[in-house]
Formats: structure tokens, C-alpha cells, sequence
């Protein structure tokens, strides 16, 4: 996939660079997600030992940001990524997951205004946003469809402790795609799940489009 690079912002005197990201992941640490601390860090962990090993280069920029009541964006410095550094990396935000506090409300909205900051400095981004849905996303052109997808699978999720990982693709510094991944963790008849373990998917390029059951990134 290739984006466009926007222009990098104007600094006022004395402002801190925005970082460029390739790989952001932004998580949800209100006291709501709590229950899901441990599989949050272990499903990033995941991703960036199996779906992200073999998409990213060499030199690009992961981050993690996390977010409640406010956006915590330099907490975390940005990696630059190394196959050979891989696994290092993924424990390294593991552990830096596993340290913190669960406190306060979630307001995703704050977290996608930093995101579309972020994504002008950016020559590509994909995100994936760790949330439990019980907070609506505001701030995205998906925004009816991902909330309505949020209310039907959430209890079932909260039942497991597991969270939604939401991907997104951002091009020019809009949003271009979705989707929902989410491990449910008991079977559930559905075209192309595994039949073993339960993964929705619910992908969308636009706001629209109905969504459908399909096999997961997580597994990948």
C-alpha cells in the first residue's frame, strides 16, 4: 500500500516535533479496560510477532499511545523497527503495558484527534485502536457503523476479558479503511471462522458497507 505524505505542520517556537509513526498502537487504559490489562498486552504482543514481522521494513516507526480521560503520546518512545529486534521489541511493549495504572473515563474522540495529527506527519499509518466499546468513537467517517458493532459483541467480549483491536488505514490524513478484530473464545458459526475458536472480523473500506463475519488478522 502506498499514501501520500502530508506536509509536516508549522511549529510554534519552542513545540515538540510531532513523531512520525508507520505502526501506531493506541490503547485504552480507563479503568473500564481493567479486567482486559493482561490480554491487551499479550494481544499486541502477538500482532507485532506474527501479523506485523513480515509487513514491516526495516526503519520503520511503531509507537504506543494510551489514553483515558486525556492522550498519553510520549510515555512510550517510538521503536524503530529491526527484524532482528522483533521479539525485543513486542516484550518491551508488553512489559511497558503491563506497568500501567487502569484509571478514570475513556474518551476515544481525544484519541482520534491525536491520531489525525499524527497521520499529516506520516508517509502511511495504520492504527490499531485497543478499546472495549463501552465508550463511542467520535471522530471517524465509520463512526455509526463501529459503535453499533461495539453494542452487539461487547458483552460477549467483556465476558472473556478480551478487547476489540480496531485497524485503520489512514491515507492524506483521512481515514480510508477499518476493521474490527475481536477473539471471542468459545465457536460461533460464521462464514470462514476457524471452526476452534471463535474470531470476528468485520472489515469495511466504507461507512456504509455492511460488515461481515471473517477470518481475523490476529491469526495471521
Amino acid at each position: 500500500m502506498v499514501l501520500l505524505a502530508f506536509p509536516a505542520l508549522a511549529q510554534k517556537p519552542g513545540a515538540r516535533p510531532v513523531p512520525k509513526y508507520d505502526v501506531l498502537f493506541v490503547v485504552d487504559i480507563s479503568l473500564s479496560m481493567s479486567r482486559e490489562k493482561e490480554a491487551v498486552a499479550q494481544t499486541v504482543f502477538n500482532l507485532i510477532r506474527t501479523s506485523l514481522a513480515d509487513k514491516m521494513a526495516t526503519g520503520d516507526r511503531l509507537g504506543v499511545w494510551t489514553f483515558n480521560e486525556r492522550v498519553y503520546t510520549t510515555r512510550f518512545p517510538p521503536e524503530t523497527w529491526t527484524p532482528e529486534r522483533g521479539e525485543i521489541i513486542a516484550d518491551r511493549i508488553a512489559r511497558y503495558l503491563r506497568s500501567l495504572r487502569y484509571e478514570r473515563q475513556s474518551q476515544p474522540g481525544k484519541a482520534i484527534a491525536e491520531i489525525l495529527k499524527t497521520a499529516r506527519t506520516s508517509k502511511s499509518l495504520t492504527v490499531f485502536l485497543l478499546s472495549n466499546g463501552d465508550a463511542p468513537v467520535v471522530g471517524t467517517p465509520f463512526d455509526r457503523s463501529l459503535n453499533v458493532l461495539y453494542r452487539e459483541y461487547r458483552t460477549d467480549l467483556q465476558r472473556v476479558g478480551k478487547p476489540f483491536v480496531t485497524r485503520f488505514t489512514i491515507d492524506n490524513g483521512q481515514f480510508v479503511t477499518w476493521d474490527v478484530s475481536a477473539d471471542l473464545g468459545q465457536s460461533k458459526e460464521a462464514e470462514n471462522t476457524s471452526p476452534s475458536k471463535s474470531i470476528a472480523v468485520l472489515p469495511t473500506n466504507s461507512p456504509r458497507r455492511r460488515a461481515r463475519l471473517l477470518p481475523s488478522f490476529l491469526n495471521r
